[in-house]
């Protein structure tokens, strides 16, 4: 239940900061659609990042390697579906969206482990 919360955090934090903008008036019909686009870029990032955390602490050092991948292979993802999503939605320059895909990742990142936090 807790990895549902701190993974859609990631969609609406990139919804939000979509609506945010595009000079469109934040309300639930408004965030709707980008919320839910993200809700499909979250879910291989998901995937990706569960079964990276489960086997890099795995006791045989492939295995770990093959987790640690699989991390950096998720961010690597999500990063250019980020950019790629905020440069066709805005119509912006690359340098522009990946900006806006760094700050609302490395935001949703400080939400989750904020989150995290209180759950240890």
């Amino acid at each position: 239940m807790l990895r549902l919360v701190l993974f859609s955090s990631f969609a609406l934090v990139l919804a939000t900061r979509k609506v945010h903008r595009s000079s469109i008036d934040l309300d639930r019909d408004s965030l709707k659609g980008p919320f839910y686009a993200q809700c499909y870029a979250i879910s291989p990032f998901a995937l990706l990042f569960s079964g990276g955390v489960s086997t890099a602490g795995h006791s045989h050092p492939y295995v770990q390697v093959a987790g640690v991948f699989a991390l950096l292979s998720g961010f690597l993802f999500y990063g250019v579906v980020q950019i790629r999503w905020f440069r066709q939605e805005l119509d912006q320059s690359f340098l522009r969206s990946f900006t806006d895909a760094s700050i609302g990742i490395i935001v949703s990142v400080a939400i989750t482990l904020g989150i995290s936090a209180l759950f240890r």
